[in-house]
């Protein structure tokens, strides 16, 4: 899995007008394990592994980052569909809720 910006399209249990609350909610992995990601107020710094699980694509990754203006941390992972055009994964915050989306992939705006 190469660069890839995607585009949270799909966040269990809120409205995608809450997940894009400041910005489109998005993940977005760069080719040196780096990336990023933001939805509702809670935006963090990746630093990924790039993996196969079961034949298929996924990135594991821990965060840095912040909700509110509080300062958070974690882990997550997500996995590509056999399209490549489609990642369903979990972000999970270090002593906090776990947020589950699906994305889509998109050319970054």
């Amino acid at each position: 899995m190469s660069s890839r910006y995607w585009r949270i399209v799909e966040m269990p249990g809120f409205d995608q007008e809450d997940a894009d609350m400041e910005v489109p909610a998005f993940i977005n992995f760069e080719k040196k394990g780096l990336g990023s990601f933001q939805f509702i107020l809670v935006r963090g710094e990746l630093d990924a592994r790039f993996e196969e699980a079961e034949g298929k694509p996924c990135v594991k990754f821990a965060w840095i980052g912040m909700d509110e203006l509080d300062e958070v941390s974690g882990r997550g992972e997500a996995y590509v569909d056999e399209t490549g055009n489609k990642m369903e994964g979990t972000i999970y915050l270090f002593q906090g809720g776990d947020y589950r989306f699906r994305a889509s992939k998109e050319k970054k705006k």
